[in-house]
């Protein structure tokens, strides 16, 4: 796994984890969600996505 990543997961603020696929549409479904959920906690939280198939994430 990314180091990158465990760092976030280990730091000190909470994390949300979306866990997502390209090809799955609630998953699409679920990105403004989590834009919105980061805009209202803004540097309170860590919001992250990680696509399982490329097992890369992507920190918002």
């Amino acid at each position: 796994m990314n180091n990158n990543f465990e760092r976030h997961i280990d730091g000190d603020l909470p994390v949300v984890v979306d866990f997502f696929a390209d090809w799955c549409g609630p998953c699409k479904v679920m990105h403004p969600v989590l834009l919105e959920v980061k805009n209202i906690v803004g540097s309170t939280a860590t919001v992250l996505k990680m696509n399982v198939d490329k097992n890369a994430f992507y920190a918002n």
